[in-house]
């Protein structure tokens, strides 16, 4: 199922709606809230439980609030907590089940019977995404106070501040994790930045400033597992924002939006070991008649780093030189890009 929530049109109140993913057809949709501001039950974020369960996160009288649910819509349990003001933004649960949170400026910490475990203000404000990297720690993205900057700082499960950094970019909405130390930010602009504050490149999704600003507001950004980056969010016309969705390579260079796809391919490929030590295999199966097969490697900057040619169906490239890290294979099957990658050197 998938589950969506909603403000319908012309009311105070929300929806939670559940839809079946084949056919699209609603299994059930519930209303909250009332007239008013002050009587919304909101929700922005659901987090799916073992046990057929989910968690929405949100707001109630405004305060922030969680509630469990079955896959029916019922309320199995609900937790407001009144000593707290403003809403829940979004909520990531961590290996051990304990509950991270952000508010406008706080991040709280519950356990899933709904105890506060802590409350915690940082340097950074206006909270708009959270997300755990690949060490169970929570990586926040922010704007600093009265700025358009954009600021990323990550804590500990206790809430101990590691790392925070701040960008003169106006990117401040959404992000993605590509590495541990590698981040995809994005709003007006989009880029590619490090912990230690290098930015990669940052640069708007097409076009430039216009008489009614940029072309693109992004509010939804996730890395793909080809290595490229999808963004999400509303198009500026004159009297209309409709929703977009854009893909970029590694680099933010647009290859494809909704009027201009990649190519597609049926071609089963294979590409062994990812992570990789030395030797890095790519394998098309069931296709005999390849005449050109090459395999390139690049850095997280786009830089090429290594390049293979071949005249049959398998190619082996040799990167026991290269540094640990990240970098991006592409392949390219009779003058044609087929499949682009994310490959971890060990």
């Amino acid at each position: 199922m998938i589950y969506f929530f909603s403000p319908p049109i012309r009311t105070h109140r929300y929806q939670e709606v559940a839809l079946d993913v084949n056919s699209g057809a609603t299994i059930w949709r519930n209303y909250s809230g009332g007239n008013g501001a002050n009587f919304y039950e909101g929700y922005h974020s659901i987090i799916n439980l073992n046990n057929k369960r989910n968690l929405l996160s949100g707001v109630w009288m405004g305060h922030p609030y969680q509630k469990i649910v079955n896959l029916d819509g019922d309320s199995l349990s609900a937790t407001v907590y009144p000593s707290i003001s403003g809403k829940i933004a979004r909520t990531v649960m961590n290996s051990d089940s304990t509950l991270y949170s952000i508010l406008h400026n706080k991040i709280m910490c519950t356990d899933l019977s709904g105890n506060l475990l802590w409350i915690k203000t940082y340097a950074c404000t206006s909270f708009k995404d959270i997300k755990l990297n690949s060490k169970d720690e929570c990586v926040i993205i922010g704007a600093p106070i009265s700025s358009n900057n954009t600021c990323l700082f990550s804590i500990d499960k206790n809430g101990t501040l590691l790392w925070e950094q701040t960008y003169p970019i106006w990117a401040n909405e959404a992000f993605d994790i590509w590495d541990d130390d590698t981040f995809i930010i994005a709003n007006i602009k989009c880029a590619m930045v490090k912990k230690t504050g290098e930015i990669i490149w940052d640069k708007f999704i097409e076009g430039e400033m216009t008489s009614i600003g940029v072309p693109y507001n992004i509010s939804e950004v996730e890395v793909t597992s080809d290595g490229g980056i999808i963004f999400g969010g509303n198009k500026k016309e004159f009297g209309n924002f409709p929703y977009f969705l854009a893909k970029t390579d590694c680099l933010g260079n647009l290859t494809w939006d909704v009027d201009n796809c990649l190519i597609k391919s049926d071609l089963e490929i294979i590409a062994f070991p990812n992570p990789v030590s030395s030797q890095f295999t790519i394998q098309i199966p069931n296709k005999d008649d390849v005449n050109s097969l090459v395999l390139h490697v690049y850095n997280v900057s786009g830089q090429l780093i290594s390049s293979k040619n071949s005249s049959n169906s398998i190619i082996s490239i040799d990167l026991n030189k290269l540094s640990s890290g990240i970098y991006i294979y592409k392949i390219i099957i009779d003058d044609k890009d087929i499949k682009t990658g994310k490959l971890m050197k060990l």
